[in-house]
């Protein structure tokens, strides 16, 4: 088992410190599946089994750090975190003492273990190509076994252990013109799959009639949980961490000033109770299982670090060195999901946005397009495909005066990212109903 493998080189590893010296360990480590889809066939496949081991070796409060690719064989990789540990201890000499370091000398221990049901993971593929073998269907499906774990002198040792899965796809109707979807979680529902692919096919049908051009201008607007994603995914870079709101770099800064509101109807919560994001950092602080980021419409506490902690005379929270959320989790409202084209009215339904960036960071102005599956309603029936356009607005504005609503069911949205090695963050999230949401292009 992984676990035992990370508790058994931690603990050697500690063995052969010299006087004086603290050692931390945090393991990042998976063994995934991955299968690339095109035209609703399998194009490739593939597995990845990679183990990373992140050192801390402090010495006089000097922290040295290297990161290892191990191999899973004891005796080798314990000779290779030996060898580490000698060619880190001559720079020492090098370095200054860290001021702000917190060793985080609490005692902790937290092991959490979401196992999906044995076999899941062989119907992902079958389920999603079955159901879909008429369309012009791309993707990749991956999942597999996550591990994250940290063990240090200090008396602490956190372990995290999932097993999920994430299927994220296009549907085609021709040239540019495609529905976008993901599907994602620990246990696998073939219904719901089915429900989603049979609501692509629904929209695959609005997409073959005439686009709609629109004039630059305000519109009433229903945004689809994937699009509150990307909204949701900008505003963490800096927006909750408290080093930027210390240092007035936060895009919330002017809601720390009261200068500006939201609606009382948003409930924002930084969770690892819904299976989304590792639940400690990597100084081996165990988070909270559920922390208000914000709480009718009010901004809470920032996510701060050990190190901000420290440097800003703060208390932990137990938040990443980046200080941004990894689980978040936006409470649903009252809107029936089902009637949200009668609610919308008279307006622009949009799937996806997309390219998301900072127009004005300070007023917390976004910019962005759309892209995928956004219709033109009227009356609450859709009347075909807008043409690609670009919005310009504030997020204080979409989560103030103009959000009408929330809808009563959120959907769970996993990081697909697999940069270096596949993520453990996610969201999960309503759509919104917004009253006016400004369009330049």
């Amino acid at each position: 088992m992984m676990r035992d493998y990370f508790k058994d080189i931690s603990q050697s590893a500690m063995s052969v410190l010299e006087k004086g010296e603290d050692l931390s360990l945090y393991l990042h480590a998976e063994k995934s599946d991955f299968t690339r889809l095109n035209h609703a066939k399998v194009r490739q496949m593939g597995h990845v089994e990679q183990i990373y081991v992140d050192l801390e070796l402090v010495i006089d409060n000097k922290p040295l750090r290297r990161t290892l690719n191990l191999s899973g064989d004891r005796t080798n990789d314990l000779e290779r975190i030996r060898l580490s540990l000698e060619q880190l201890r001559p720079m020492a000499e090098l370095v200054e003492a860290d001021p702000f370091l917190d060793l985080g000398r609490d005692s902790a221990l937290d092991e959490r273990q979401l196992p999906a049901k044995e076999g899941d993971r062989h119907l992902l593929v079958d389920q999603l190509l079955s159901s879909s073998s008429d369309l012009d269907l791309v993707g990749i499906v991956s999942h597999g076994d996550l591990y994250r774990g940290f063990a240090s002198t200090r008396q602490q040792f956190c372990w995290y252990e999932t097993n999920n899965y994430n299927l994220d796809w296009s549907i085609y109707h021709n040239q540019d013109k495609a529905v976008k979807s993901t599907y994602a979680g620990i246990e696998f529902d073939p219904q719901w799959l089915d429900k989603k692919l049979a609501s692509d096919r629904t929209y695959l049908e609005y997409l073959g009639r005439p686009s709609v051009r629109l004039q630059p201008g305000k519109y009433r607007c229903f945004l689809a949980p994937a699009a509150i994603s990307e909204i949701l995914d900008i505003v963490s870079w800096n927006g909750f961490s408290a080093r930027a709101q210390q240092s007035k770099n936060s895009c919330f800064h002017q809601l720390l000033g009261g200068e500006k509101s939201l609606s009382p109807k948003v409930n924002l919560y930084e969770t690892t109770d819904l299976g989304m994001g590792v639940p400690f950092n990597e100084s081996g602080l165990v988070k909270p299982k559920r922390q208000a980021l914000f709480e009718q419409g009010f901004l809470k506490d920032p996510l701060v670090s050990s190190r901000s902690a420290k440097q800003y005379n703060l208390t932990s929270t137990a938040a990443s060195d980046r200080e941004q959320p990894q689980g978040l989790w936006l409470q649903p409202g009252i809107l029936a999901e089902e009637a949200m084209l009668t609610e919308l009215g008279t307006g622009i339904y949009i799937g996806n946005l997309w390219y998301l960036n900072f127009s004005d960071r300070d007023s917390c102005r976004l910019t962005g397009m759309t892209r995928f599956a956004s219709f033109w309603v009227e009356n609450g029936q859709i009347v075909g495909p807008i043409e690609v356009m670009r919005f310009d607005e504030s997020f204080f504005n979409l989560f103030g005066p103009q959000l009408i609503g929330l809808t009563s069911k959120a959907e769970l949205m996993l990081d697909a990212s697999t940069y270096s090695e596949r993520s453990t963050g996610g969201v999960k999230a309503p759509g919104a109903l917004i009253g006016a949401m400004n369009f330049t292009l």
